[in-house]
């Protein structure tokens, strides 16, 4: 791009000189993500994987809710409070989804983390059971680290080092997800949700599926 200005080629070209300095700029940000080992690409993974596993129990228990009427019996779903005409009018997977967010609300969802709030809206269901050591406290970081990657600009806070006094990131300094760190979230997660699929055949009776379960899982280091 100097060798174009200094012989005036951008001169009338506004736009051409616009596009070159951001092509510039995107080049220096790939040459730093290729350095680096690509933390903005697993910072944005992680933040995707925490929404998606979100979305996966939030929709899992909307569907259950609409197969398995006879669960709304258990508290607190039994209990809730719906203003009737709306719900009425609502589809059948409508009413799921807001029986679903009905219920995270009961369970003061919004207060909890990790696992702890799927495991509330998965008590209800009589599907909660024990969550592995490892998992919960990946899961846990995931969320974690997935915040402050959302709203703290990917800065890491005093919340944070509390939260996860494991980090060895320094106040105020960038958090960078490795492709380490990467795949311990991701291997989580997919143990976790290998775990409700358990919980499914084991509420139909199938009892032989944790042990196949637990043969056929990959390494966590491995997962990704």
């Amino acid at each position: 791009m100097e060798f174009l200005e200094s012989h005036g080629a951008l001169a009338d070209m506004p736009d051409a000189k616009t596009r070159l300095v951001r092509a510039q700029r995107l080049s220096e940000l790939a040459q730093r993500e290729c350095l680096t080992g690509f933390p903005l690409i697993y910072a944005q993974a992680t933040v995707t994987l925490w929404g998606a596993l979100e979305d996966l129990i939030r929709t899992f228990v909307a569907k259950w809710l609409q197969e398995v009427p006879a669960i709304l019996l258990n508290p607190p779903l039994s209990t809730l409070k719906v203003r009737l005409g709306e719900y009425e009018n609502l589809s059948p997977e409508e009413k799921g989804v807001f029986l679903a967010d009905a219920l995270d609300r009961a369970t003061n969802g919004a207060l909890k983390q990790g696992v702890t709030r799927f495991e509330a809206l998965l008590e209800p269901l009589s599907l909660s059971g024990t969550v592995p050591d490892d998992v919960r406290t990946d899961i846990f970081e995931l969320g974690q680290v997935r915040h402050v990657i959302a709203h703290r600009r990917g800065i890491a806070d005093r919340k944070l080092l509390e939260a996860c006094p494991w980090l060895t990131v320094s106040h105020g300094s960038p958090l960078d997800v490795s492709h380490r760190d990467f795949a311990r979230y991701y291997g989580a997660a997919m143990s976790y949700v290998r775990e409700l699929v358990v919980r499914v055949y084991e509420h139909f009776g199938v009892s032989d599926m944790r042990v196949a379960q637990a043969a056929g899982s990959p390494k966590r280091d491995e997962a990704v």
